[in-house]
């Protein structure tokens, strides 16, 4: 129970630490020049938001083809060799 509880503490911490550096590190940014060519702060952000969403479309595209290839397979196997076109029960109930 301590580890976990210590364990939450230090991403706490890391996230906070982490938090505070990158609002300084945008404080003074905007107040020095930075060059034309120098990357945006957001663009590694962008990126790896993008790779997130073709995994969630790759996976649910993945998921519903799945889903529809076994409904079509086992709808394929049903057999309605007791009812004829018009839909009339060729074997009498008894």
């Amino acid at each position: 129970m301590n580890s976990l509880v210590s364990r939450r503490l230090a991403v706490s911490s890391t996230f906070w630490r982490r938090l505070l550096s990158t609002a300084a590190s945008s404080t003074s940014s905007s107040t020095s020049t930075s060059s034309s060519s120098s990357v945006p702060r957001g663009a590694r952000f962008v990126k790896q938001r993008s790779r997130r969403n073709v995994a969630m479309f790759l996976g649910l595209f993945g998921f519903i083809g799945a889903v529809y290839a076994y409904v079509i397979a086992k709808v394929g196997q049903e057999e309605f060799s007791d009812v004829d076109k018009q839909g009339n029960l060729r074997v009498k109930i008894k």
